[in-house]
């Protein structure tokens, strides 16, 4: 007998795993999908998801079919489709829809909650997209055919039971979950274990089909068994439900088989106390009565995190009945008052020590909550960089504090919180789809938008209102044009038998009667100069109508080719200058209507009808013709002779989909799928500048006629307005010329010294901005300036060191001895010098007398900084393997304290501003915190890679920034030990000055080998007062106008 070989035992898995869903899914009141279990596709969808292809059917209900979709860029989604007639009337129908759209917002606000990415509806139907769970063999690499989604039933057939450790997990997690969906006033309806996914192993709420406001969830659905005695809809049943789902994760067993616990026979053992424990929490959850159960999801938590301390619930709850009784004693045993106080105050004791150790569970949480926030920042980063501001807004949105809990938030959340507010002026959000038309009238008054719903919006720009509407229009966004007189607006359109062009009256936005033009799509329209006239091309047709009677004028058959780009076309068509641009194979064909032949041709990869070009548009006189393609090229070439100007490269490799010039001609706007707009100056084609604010790909442009505004349609469903004339963004870093040799900071790094053999000059490191500027007779090495810039220490031949003033050239010779390293306090009245052999001296600013002597190790010096009030100096030297660092009076000139730890020397040092914490960071990788009173180390940094030169506290002293010699620096929560924020740069090169200049800005000084430049650099977040103090979830600015 021949063995079975792999793919036979694969396929009997497969089998056997499709068999336990179809009986889990019968069991919990749903029916699998197609006609043979989970994974059939169904011949026919039900209705057209835009961007999503359905692939197959993967679950069914009482309501609706889930399918697995596949969207436009290849990931994987889930869809849940729910038709109309599977409810016996609206009502309940609409109850469902309403659910949906309060529970969308609120998805992507927790991270237990399943994340819904698209909401829509037809007249039959409504349907909502999700993110796909995982796959249960396979994870988030999905095999269409063999898909099957991993749930808590799916763990549950596979395991039996779970183990005690992963429950309490579990359970924790669905616990804040629920809490915060019940916070916001929804109730679920439908916990069971079906309806909790796993995405990334994560457990999330799913099947969010039942959600409904509080007020509303009266109705008698959920699932036989899940549902307490008195029925469904309240907080106290979901937390019924959630009870029994912890049953079967714990025992094994089937919710009906509740209370009974597992036997020694095979299945278990009642001795075990983890089961014991959970089970107490369970029976309190599963209280027949609603007053015995749990008040909240939230006060099921507390016992959870209890019991994950390591304390017991059991005794807890025990505990609170004692003193339930003992309470009911007291009132009316009154001659027991002395033994019943007594026991009252025992009671108390034992619930203080409970509450202390929920407290320490608490504590528990808070550094989870850390380690979610330091990952939220570090993904938030990431998606900024992709430019994915939707993606960065909610994980950012996710930290918004709510009253109660610990706001985590610093620098790092307002730094990445200023890169994702938008450039835009105004946001005009009714829109329900993404965004395919915009048209401007040319009086400037009115502006159309349309949608992929077939919504057409009419605003009014100067009142900023909508004073139109109409919905289910299918139009063409490339056939749409104003009267020039902006009376009327005309779109191509299609009414299910022929193609048309529906014209408006747009004063009352009152349809009139269609111009059926063909049974052939209208590429292309526009209205004559005299608006008595409309223009059309379809079917390779060119005819002229007359908008009155709308009786065809006249008509040319045009050469093959296509009258728009894939995503559309602005085409130059005018009675003085009559071309039309065809898109042929391999060929753009400048065809001049009026002489009925070709004006010019350009050869190129062009395909009509598929992604090449995807959009054109012609300057206002003409003479120009940009050509937007795949792969990001905006290709512009002279119209009337086809040859070549330039190409525009500036949205990289993502394709650019909409483009217009400026009504003089003299800009041009392009968009693109990298969710940014950029404005080219169309006599150098330089660009001149770059605005982002959208969520997601932008498909629409058009200027305004007084060019000084830009209005963009996105696949968000919004509609942005913007300067037409960007603002040039603040600069982030200043370079200097090569013949710059070094760059000295003050203390606090508010302003930086720029030394060259020739020059020296003092940069204002807030504005980067040049204040002072001198020449020097004799080349020296800049070693130091003060904090007010007004002297700066250099090291002169023979080992003296020379305090220059800034403002009269004044200069005081210090006799070092030797080569030093020099610092100044930051009152400004001392200088700290250290020579190559360790000689430690104390000078006099103003007098440039010597001080003090101080008697440290004769090692060669690699840091030195004082404290806040300039008492203290804290020296590093040291190579190789002998180092110290040590920490000085500067008062008595004794060493207080030798800072041990460090694996090799400390190359940066800093104190926190309020001087009770010193900051150290080595070429051994890591940085280190102490206690600046006993040297205690309170907090080990790693992560660098590379050896770190400097570092610098934030004001609050919660964070704490290195520079290395990498392009990548690195910002810490000290509290948490975890990495927020990853600082980079252009070049490789040493930072060897790092700070914080208050609250909002961070500045480094650099030096990079290749090119040889010095460089300051800038980062900036946010004021605190201008950052959201509370949740709701981000709104796009409208006051910007």
């Amino acid at each position: 007998m021949t063995p079975p070989n792999d793919s036979t035992r694969d396929d009997d898995a497969q089998t056997a795993m499709r068999q336990a869903i179809e009986e889990a899914t019968r069991r919990e009141g749903g029916t699998p999908s197609g006609n043979s279990g989970i994974g059939i596709r169904d011949d026919a969808p039900l209705i057209v998801i835009p961007d999503h292809q359905l692939v197959v059917c993967v679950g069914r209900g009482s309501y609706g079919q889930v399918w697995l979709a596949r969207n436009v860029m290849g990931t994987y989604r889930a869809v849940k489709i729910v038709e109309r007639a599977s409810f016996q009337n609206a009502r309940p129908f609409e109850r469902e829809f309403n659910g949906i759209l309060k529970f969308e917002p609120l998805s992507r606000a927790h991270p237990g909650l399943v994340d819904i990415l698209q909401v829509g509806r037809t007249e039959h139907a409504f349907y909502y997209v999700m993110e796909l769970a995982d796959d249960v063999g396979t994870g988030q690499q999905i095999d269409p055919e063999h898909y099957t989604p991993k749930t808590l039933r799916t763990e549950l057939d596979a395991h039996g039971h779970l183990p005690f450790e992963r429950c309490l997990k579990l359970a924790l997690a669905l616990t804040e979950a629920l809490g915060h969906l019940h916070a916001h006033g929804l109730i679920h309806r439908d916990i069971k274990p079906s309806n909790i996914i796993f995405i990334h192993d994560q457990p999330l709420l799913a099947d969010i089909g039942l959600v409904a406001q509080a007020s509303e969830a009266k109705s008698f659905v959920g699932t036989e068994g899940f549902i307490p005695p008195e029925g469904p809809g309240t907080v106290q049943a979901d937390i019924y439900s959630l009870g029994k789902v912890l049953y079967e994760l714990a025992t094994g067993k089937d919710r009906h088989d509740f209370p009974q616990l597992p036997t020694l026979i095979g299945e278990g053992t009642t001795t075990d106390s983890g089961l014991l424990e959970l089970n107490a929490v369970i029976l309190k959850a599963c209280q027949s009565d609603p007053k015995l159960r749990y008040r909240s999801a939230g006060e099921m938590r507390d016992d959870l995190l209890l019991l994950q301390s390591g304390k017991s619930v059991k005794r807890s709850q025990a505990v609170e009945r004692r003193l339930a009784r003992a309470r009911k004693i007291a009132a009316v045993a009154v001659g027991l008052a002395l033994v019943t106080v007594a026991a009252v105050l025992f009671f108390q004791r034992q619930a203080r020590r409970e509450a202390t150790l929920r407290a320490r569970a608490e504590s528990g949480e808070l550094a989870a909550q850390r380690n979610l926030y330091a990952a939220d920042m570090n993904l938030a980063a990431q998606a900024l960089k992709l430019n994915n501001l939707g993606k960065a807004r909610r994980l950012l949105d996710r930290h918004l504090p709510v009253p109660g809990k610990k706001d985590l938030r610093g620098w790092e959340w307002r730094h990445l919180w200023k890169q994702c507010q938008g450039d835009e002026l105004l946001t005009l959000n009714v829109m329900s789809n993404g965004v395919s038309l915009i048209r401007y009238s040319p009086d400037g008054r009115h502006l159309i938008a349309g949608d992929l719903d077939g919504n057409l919006v009419l605003w009014d720009m100067i009142e900023r209102q909508p004073v139109g509407r109409t919905n289910s229009v299918r139009f063409f966004q490339s056939a749409a044009d104003f009267s020039p007189d902006g009376a009327w607006f005309a779109l191509g359109a299609y009414d299910g038998t022929n193609y048309l062009v529906r014209l408006w009256k747009v004063g009352a936005f009152r349809e009139t009667a269609p111009l059926v033009v063909s049974t052939n799509q209208v590429e292309w329209l526009a209205f004559a100069p005299d608006g008595h006239r409309l223009f059309t091309v379809a079917a390779g047709t060119l005819q002229s109508w007359d908008v009155a009677s709308r009786a065809e004028l006249e008509r040319q058959h045009l050469p093959t080719g296509m009258a728009r780009g894939w995503f559309g076309a602005a085409q130059d068509f005018t009675l003085d200058r009559q071309i039309l641009l065809l898109v042929q194979q391999g060929n753009l064909l400048l065809w001049d209507a009026h002489k009925r032949a070709p004006q010019a041709s350009i050869a190129g990869p062009w395909v009509p009808g598929n992604y090449n070009p995807t959009t054109f548009g012609f300057s206002p006189d003409g003479h120009v013709l940009a050509v937007a393609q795949t792969g990001g090229v905006v290709s512009i070439w002279d119209s009337l002779n086809g040859r070549s100007i330039t190409n525009l490269t500036g949205h990289g490799d993502k394709w650019t989909v909409a483009l217009a010039f400026s009504p003089e001609g003299r800009r041009l706007v392009t968009s693109s799928y990298d969710q940014t707009l950029i404005v080219w100056d169309t006599t150098t084609w330089s660009a001149l500048g770059t605005s982002h604010g959208h969520e997601n790909e932008i498909w629409a442009l058009a200027f305004a006629p007084d060019g000084q505004t830009v209005v963009s349609g996105s696949k968000d469903a919004s509609v942005k307005v913007w300067s037409a004339f960007p603002r040039a963004a603040d600069p982030d870093h200043l370079d200097f010329p090569p013949s710059v040799t070094g760059l000295v900071p003050t203390p606090d790094g508010r302003y930086i010294a720029a030394a060259s053999e020739r020059e020296r000059w003092i940069i204002d490191s807030q504005t980067l901005r040049e204040i002072r500027r001198w020449p020097i007779q004799t080349n020296r090495t800049a070693l130091a300036l003060s904090p007010d810039a007004r002297w700066l220490a250099e090291a002169s031949e023979g080992g003296t060191v020379t305090l220059t003033e800034t403002e009269t050239g004044q200069e005081k010779a210090l006799p070092v001895g030797e080569r030093a390293l020099a610092q100044f306090s930051p009152d400004g009245q001392l200088l700290a010098t250290v020579t190559e052999t360790g000689i430690i001296s104390i000078w006099q600013v103003s007098t440039g007398q010597l001080l003090r002597r101080l008697n440290a190790d004769s090692l060669p010096p690699s840091c030195l900084c004082f404290s806040p009030d300039s008492s203290q100096l804290l020296i590093s030297q040291g190579t190789g393997i002998k180092y110290s660092t040590t920490l000085w009076s500067v008062t008595t000139g004794e060493k207080n304290m030798e800072l041990v730890g460090h694996k090799s020397a400390v190359d940066g040092a800093a104190f926190s501003r309020d001087g009770r914490h010193i900051a150290t960071t080595s070429n051994d990788g890591t940085t280190r915190v102490w206690e600046a009173g006993s040297g205690r180390e309170i907090a080990l940094l790693r992560g660098q890679l590379s050896t770190a030169f400097s570092v610098a506290f934030s004001p609050d002293g919660t964070r704490l920034v290195t520079g290395t010699g990498d392009d990548i620096d690195y910002l810490y929560d000290i509290a948490s030990e975890q990495e927020l924020a990853a600082l980079t740069s252009p070049l490789t090169g040493d930072k060897r000055g790092y700070f914080f200049l208050d609250d909002e800005t961070i500045v480094g000084l650099c030096h990079f080998d290749s090119p040889n430049v010095q460089r300051i650099l800038k980062w900036s977040a946010a004021p605190r007062e201008a950052a959201p103090a509370l949740a709701p979830n981000h709104k796009p600015s409208t006051q910007k106008w």
